[in-house]
């Protein structure tokens, strides 16, 4: 059998399909997949870059059980929505000071030369905490700055379930097709339970012996330089290596978290045998038609049983004066950071809580609407990084970072997520491990200001890289 396109034919023999008598409405819309992209590539008007979009039948689990090669995925599960890429048809690389306007400015040359409907998925976004950081050889596949219009894109969201295909004009046609019908059947069996065969034997953890003494040497340094007043907060991540009895599959430790932390963003990248998998409560950005969203999130607790104990802990955590200022220092450079390119700017009186599986924080949500003309990469720069990630005063906090060895690794504490035509939607990269075969590196941080404890900071990291713990246990 062969599929016939621009008038030549090309087999079909790549394309990977799930198990037939499981899927047969995935199999029957593959099956007619090739027609239907011959007449939405007929009436398209052709770009530099040329995206077209399909309506599909809705997938049975809102995440994937398989992370495909070269793969993306995005999602929100309280709100129903997820983005699931697979392939590079656009691949945008910076670095510098300058990295956000750099990528700003190759995006608007982009706009004018790429056909598509307004509701196309848009661009894959990914960058490091610092600007100017090298990407470690683990991490070599990420980049300092990101920008990727992945070949095939399945997006879940209030308008239904679409397949968006992508391709750019110097590209062979035949090949186009047939990445195509590759990448549709790679996301049709990354959402079939049959796809992977459930492993009975245990996983075994090891964790490699960390230096936690050095770390806990930073902190009393960093304390050093908040009591001389030269900062106000400063903070501090921490990175473990943990030995797994047998190869993680990504795609299982990802399906893990979007269960536990279903109001939290989800996220993976996976390039060949590294992933990295994720899951944010911090949302660094969203806008839709203008309207701006920004967490704060800062001020820590350890989740305890039973209940009782856990709701004690969450007011005492309310009251604490240090979790407090420190939460008040998290918002006001957020307000202070947005108020100049948003007309309005509005924050929560006072924090809730965020209660997760292992750690709760306190959170407050900050409000504005943007000034007409301005693009959503000038709003994460101002943003970013927030001193949830970084400190206060920024630039004094960023350098006593720089100059102490504080590290940063790939994108951890950077941010991930997507621009489109309606705005932008970028989390924070945290609680994240980057997956190689049967090795973690699992990351984590504190923040530090006045009055903190090194060793009750140490245990709020230990908190944090919990979640990613018991998640390596079933991977």
């Amino acid at each position: 059998a062969c599929v016939i396109h621009f008038g030549r034919a090309v087999s079909p023999r790549r394309l990977v399909t799930p198990h037939p008598a499981k899927r047969p409405v995935f199999d029957h819309f593959l099956d007619q997949l090739p027609a239907r992209l011959e007449a939405a590539l007929a009436s398209t008007e052709r770009g530099y870059l040329t995206s077209v979009t399909l309506d599909v039948p809705m997938p049975d689990f809102p995440t994937p059980v398989e992370l495909p090669d070269e793969s993306i995925f995005w999602s929100r599960p309280a709100q129903g929505h997820f983005r699931l890429g697979v392939g590079r048809a656009l691949r945008l690389a910076f670095a510098g000071v300058d990295r956000f306007e750099q990528l700003d400015q190759r995006l608007r040359e982009l706009e004018s030369d790429w056909s598509r409907g307004d509701d196309v998925p848009g661009v894959f976004l990914g960058f490091a905490f610092s600007p100017v950081q090298e990407v470690q050889r683990d991490w070599a596949p990420l980049a300092n700055t990101l920008a990727l219009v992945p070949r095939v894109v399945i997006d879940r969201g209030p308008l239904g379930c679409r397949l968006t295909f992508s391709c750019r004009a110097d590209e062979d046609r035949d090949d186009v097709m047939a990445q195509w019908l590759d990448g549709a059947g790679a996301i049709v069996s990354a959402f079939d339970p049959d796809t992977v065969i459930a492993n009975s034997a245990p996983i075994v953890l090891r964790e490699i012996p960390g230096a936690e003494a050095d770390w806990l040497a930073r902190v009393r340094r960093a304390l050093d330089e908040i009591r001389s007043g030269k900062l106000d907060k400063l903070v501090l991540t921490r990175r473990i290596t943990m030995l797994t009895s047998r190869p993680l599959r990504p795609g299982a430790v990802l399906a893990w978290l979007g269960d536990r932390y279903n109001d939290c963003t989800l996220f993976s990248f996976r390039e060949s045998d590294m992933a990295l998998v994720g899951v944010s409560p911090e949302r660094l950005l969203s806008i839709r038609d203008g309207a701006v969203l920004a967490d704060a999130l800062a001020g820590s607790a350890p989740r305890l049983t039973p209940p009782e104990e856990d709701r004690i802990a969450g007011e005492m955590l309310l009251k604490e004066i240090k979790a407090q200022h420190e939460h008040a220092v998290v918002v006001d450079d957020i307000i202070g950071a947005l108020r100049p390119d948003c007309v309005s700017v509005s924050a929560c009186q006072a924090p809730s809580l965020l209660k997760l599986p292992t750690v709760q924080h306190l959170w407050s949500q900050v409000h504005g609407q943007l000034r007409e003309g301005v693009r959503p990469l000038a709003l994460i720069s101002r943003l970013h990084p927030t001193p949830a990630v970084g400190g206060t005063p920024r630039e004094q906090a960023l350098t006593w970072l720089q100059d102490h060895g504080e590290t940063r690794w790939g994108w951890y504490t950077g941010g991930v997520g997507w621009l489109d035509g309606n705005g932008a939607e970028v989390s924070v990269v945290l609680r994240c491990g980057l997956l190689n075969g049967a090795t973690a590196d699992l990351f984590a941080g504190a923040g530090i200001v006045a009055g903190s404890v090194p060793e009750t900071e140490l245990d709020e990291t230990r908190w944090k890289l919990d979640a990613l713990r018991e998640a390596l246990a079933i991977g």
